[in-house]
């Protein structure tokens, strides 16, 4: 089953811009709100190196957005509630940009890597997602994104303009963007 806001994947920063630490409040004097997933490597996505691809990286940090935002088909009722449960089902996500910046290798492991993920902006139709991934929660940051993010109205092909509760499900997991190189 995949964690609704609420569950305990969900869960305020300490340290960290994106906080790794567990918690259990939301807005506290503590840091934004933050979102972890496990992503379990496969032998599959490991390169000629021996460590994992580039674009497997970015394979692992578009699931953990999907399973943040939530995913369903246009039209229909969700197949994962997320952040975005509040938008109405004419509203599609496309992605307008990923910046991604390397740090250090990941490697496969029996234990799966720390995703960590947040909001560090919202606009009027946009946003962007930080993720933090790690080979484990304890090891330093080896790979960083940040994915600008469109609301699109599919029946007009527009812009969708958050709404008041869509923008305020966003901004509880409203935090810092990471410094990229």
């Amino acid at each position: 089953m995949d964690p609704a806001p609420g569950d305990s994947r969900h869960d305020p920063a300490v340290g960290s811009a994106a906080g790794s630490a567990v918690g259990s409040t939301v807005g506290s004097a503590q840091g934004p709100r933050t979102f972890s997933w496990d992503f379990q490597v496969r032998f599959i996505d490991l390169n000629a190196s021996g460590h994992l691809d580039n674009l497997q990286i970015l394979r692992a940090v578009d699931e953990a957005r999907h399973r943040l935002l939530g995913v369903g088909e246009p039209g229909a009722a969700p197949l994962l509630v997320g952040l975005l449960a509040d938008a109405p089902a004419h509203v599609a996500t496309l992605v307008a940009a990923h910046r991604v910046e390397y740090r250090r290798e990941l490697w496969f492991a029996a234990a799966p890597l720390d995703i960590t993920l947040w909001v560090c902006r919202v606009g009027g139709s946009s946003f962007d997602v930080a993720t933090e991934v790690r080979q484990s929660p304890a090891e330093p940051i080896a790979a960083v994104a940040v994915t600008t993010v469109v609301l699109v109205d599919t029946t007009t092909r527009s812009p969708w303009p958050l709404s008041a509760p869509v923008r305020a499900a966003l901004t509880a997991y409203l935090g810092p963007a990471p410094t990229l190189r």
